[in-house]
């Protein structure tokens, strides 16, 4: 992302939807002027593509991402915090609470339609820097959540961590693998 783009970015977290939409339309984004962006919701991405009725709202933080995509009637609700340098795609009517992490440094990170992400919940897609060798997780990899999944609220999820479609995450749940059990 320049520098220019940076700056118009930034400064533009001050304005209201209808005039903020047409400013970052203007810088090359592919945002829907029926969005909507609150005042004082940071965006900061290489690529930007929001869809009709997908809703940013204020106090959220989305910093150099490589690529937010946002379908309809999705959300990101205030005091989130998303960062990294890969994909971070939200799909339909699927929603993050306040007050999640979204680190998508080491992988993209997907969220299904009709899926919900509670409140205080995280996303790391990276391991440690403590020693592999006293059994630290030194995996970097991507997080998919799948289709009408619920991740309560206080969850964490690790890298490289698929939640299957029609999956319920309980509170305080800290995933960081997932195994195949055949019953």
């Amino acid at each position: 992302m320049n520098k220019i783009k940076t700056i118009i970015s930034a400064i533009s977290t001050i304005f209201p939807s209808r005039m903020r939409i047409p400013l970052m339309n203007l810088l090359g984004y592919k945002i829907n002027p029926k969005a909507r962006l609150k005042i004082f919701s940071v965006i900061l991405a290489r690529e930007i593509s929001i869809d009709a009725f997908a809703k940013v709202d204020s106090f959220v933080v989305i910093a150099g991402l490589d690529k937010l995509i946002m379908k309809e009637y999705s959300a990101i609700q205030r005091f989130t915090y998303i960062s990294g340098n890969y994909l971070f795609k939200i799909n339909k009517r699927s929603m993050v609470g306040s007050r999640c992490v979204i680190n998508a440094g080491a992988g993209d990170v997907e969220i299904g339609e009709y899926s919900a992400f509670a409140p205080r919940s995280s996303i790391y897609t990276h391991g440690t820097f403590l020693p592999a060798t006293l059994g630290y997780p030194t995996t970097n990899n991507g997080i998919k959540i799948g289709d009408y999944c619920w991740i309560m609220q206080s969850s964490s999820i690790g890298p490289g961590v698929i939640i299957e479609s029609n999956s319920i995450i309980l509170p305080g749940s800290s995933i960081v693998k997932i195994s195949l059990v055949i019953w």
